[in-house]
């Protein structure tokens, strides 16, 4: 590893990790201030705080993500000037199970029905050995991974980042290079 590659991935570290804590704090704008500029050329930067802010008001769910660590990096890859890098991490996710405690919803489920359905649906999303539940105060812990394309180019003079799942490779067709996507 050359001197200039590891500076490159300490600042990368870095960035990532204040990236991570502003998502884990909900300051939703200084997050999108992260998210890689291309992509506000499709949807309006805007359109997507206001999404962000629609989904953080949501009531219904509780979600607290901490404890997010990097598990790993790819090599960087050069196309065109602007540097890319493959970062997987993993985190905790902190929910409670909504137990609707009304009459009517009581008619149609009992509690521990909606406590299994809240359970299915996460272990449908992260796998059955990454949920657990607490019944002591109705809560469950989450394991949970993801992947991010770090992405730094001189014109923005920071590392940005896009979330690297396969249902918005459509939409970073329109600005990613080909080797890129196709790792995705």
């Amino acid at each position: 590893m050359s001197s200039a590659f590891g500076q490159d991935l300490l600042e990368l570290k870095k960035s990532f990790n204040n990236y991570i804590k502003m998502i884990e704090d909900k300051r939703l704008t200084e997050t999108v201030n992260h998210i890689y500029p291309k992509l506000f050329d499709i949807i309006p930067k805007k359109t997507l705080i206001k999404s962000l802010e629609m989904a953080e008001s949501d009531t219904t769910k509780k979600l607290q993500f901490h404890t997010t660590k990097i598990d790993k990096y790819s090599k960087f890859e050069i196309i065109e000037n602007i540097t890319y890098c493959f970062i997987q991490y993993s985190y905790k996710i902190d929910t409670e199970v909504d137990i609707s405690e009304d009459e009517e919803s009581l008619e149609y489920m009992s509690k521990e029905e909606q406590i299994e359905l809240d359970l299915s649906i996460w272990k449908d999303k992260f796998g059955k050995k990454n949920v657990t539940y607490n019944e002591d105060n109705s809560s469950i812990k989450i394991n949970a991974c993801g992947k991010v394309i770090g992405i730094y180019n001189t014109k923005y003079g920071s590392w940005k980042y896009l979330d690297a799942k396969k249902k918005f490779k459509g939409v970073y067709e329109n600005f990613l290079p080909k080797k890129i996507l196709k790792n995705i």
